[in-house]
């Protein structure tokens, strides 16, 4: 393999798509309430569908997948919000379902020839007949919830549009803390850490003072209002671009130091052998990713001066 991301995605296995597992949780959920009165059976299949599910991706995502990058909560919480409206949904099916007579009153009807079109008595009309509030039957109780919560739900967005005449919040609205107290922990580390660093380095500088100082100053902020996934636009953040570029950001310590994880070896030097990981990996090396991929913010005296080989102990800045 010619770089090390190339060799760990050899043996890393595929990658874990999240979408197609949600997809087969609302299969399974919507199929067992939708056809589950008719069928009860059902909400046992369903049953042993999850634990088989649940089962296979523990292993799976241990054994098998790659690790899977960090996923912010919005497609669990929309998978949420369609999973609450099943049971609603599935109301109207319950009240025909239970309105088949042949089912539930064992009531046929007889067929003089083999021709004649054969008769469920299973109609709208017949099946409205048990919604009469003063003789209500077994599909009268479906029938009613599901009046009843719809039209809860027509009030409700009746006094929200038109009887509110408080403002409407603004659509950017995340429920999200300020940005700098909304960063977890790990990303703000390796923000300051990697902004030192290079400031104390090489004279770069990627935040403006103030801004800066109000990241250190910031203070963390509950678990549901942080930022979940790659908080900054800046692409050296991202995990995948640090993978394939084999950048590892220099963090900032409880202690006040900084340092990396030194997780990824980078060598300069040429020979077939492998290389003695104990004479260190090359810093300088490392830096220059994250250096050409900000050289709007390298001072203009020192852009021409940018020096990519860096074996022998070059430095990265000629002069």
């Amino acid at each position: 393999m010619p770089t090390a991301q190339a060799y760990v995605d050899l043996y890393a296995g595929p990658v874990y798509l999240i979408h197609y597992r949600y997809s087969m949780i609302l299969l399974h959920i919507g199929c067992a309430f939708l056809y589950g009165t008719a069928m009860p059976v059902l909400f046992v299949v369903a049953f042993f569908a999850f634990l088989i599910l649940y089962i296979n991706e523990r292993v799976l995502v241990c054994y098998y997948y790659r690790e899977p990058p960090s996923f912010d909560e919005q497609i669990t919480m929309k998978a949420i919000s369609l999973i609450r409206w099943l049971p609603t949904m599935c109301l109207p099916f319950i009240f025909w379902q239970m309105g088949n007579r042949q089912i539930f009153e064992t009531e046929t009807y007889i067929l003089d020839r083999a021709s004649d079109v054969k008769l469920s008595g299973h109609t709208i009309e017949t099946a409205m007949t048990h919604t009469n509030p003063l003789q209500m039957t077994y599909n009268s109780g479906p029938f009613f919830l599901f009046v009843s919560i719809v039209t809860f739900y027509i009030l409700k967005w009746f006094k929200e549009m038109v009887l509110d005449d408080e403002e409407e919040e603004d659509q950017l609205c995340e429920g999200l803390a300020d940005y700098y107290s909304a960063l977890e922990e790990n990303d703000k580390a390796v923000l300051i850490g990697t902004e030192k660093y290079f400031l104390e380095n090489y004279g770069i500088r990627t935040f403006q003072e103030a801004q800066f100082e109000r990241l250190q100053k910031s203070e963390g902020a509950d678990l549901e209002k942080i930022i979940m996934g790659v908080a900054t636009y800046r692409p050296m953040d991202n995990l995948r671009y640090q993978q394939e570029l084999q950048f590892e950001p220099p963090r900032l310590e409880e202690d006040g130091s900084i340092k990396r994880d030194g997780v990824i070896f980078i060598s300069t030097v040429e020979q077939e052998e492998p290389v003695d990981e104990s004479v260190g990996t090359d810093k300088n090396q490392a830096d220059i990713a994250l250096i050409a991929l900000n050289m709007s913010y390298v001072p203009h005296d020192k852009r021409a001066t940018l020096n990519f080989d860096t074996k022998n102990g070059n430095a990265v800045f000629t002069r």
